[in-house]
């Protein structure tokens, strides 16, 4: 079962669903936006506001990067510090060109599929 929040006065907050339909309709979830380069690529950071139950704590929050090399890239969080962290993250990503450790996948996919079979 999903659990919905809200996040106010930089605090997230349990919510039910007929209290959290008009919240979410009314808000504007957004945490952090930048438009970086010619290319007008784009990072915001939002707060979800819906735990499906995935992940311990829940992941709430998530930049995406829009346009670009690295669009559709996106970053995951449980709170607001590490929210900022992952745009500031993605910024730098767009900025270098270089995606972090993390982010760098093998050269050849299908050979690493190849071994974990």
């Amino acid at each position: 079962m999903f659990k919905l929040y809200k996040f106010e006065n930089n605090q997230i907050l349990p919510i039910e669903l007929e209290l959290w339909a008009e919240w979410f309709q009314n808000t504007d979830r957004k945490i952090l936006f930048s438009r970086i380069g010619l290319e007008n690529v784009e990072v915001s950071t939002v707060f979800m506001s819906v735990d499906n139950g995935y992940s311990c704590p829940p992941r709430l929050f998530e930049t995406l990067i829009s346009f670009g090399q690295f669009h559709g890239e996106t970053f995951a969080a449980s709170s607001i510090k590490e929210a900022k962290r992952n745009h500031r993250r993605a910024c730098r990503m767009v900025l270098t060109g270089i995606p972090p450790e993390d982010r760098i996948r093998p050269e050849h996919p299908q050979e690493e599929d190849e071994k974990t079979i």
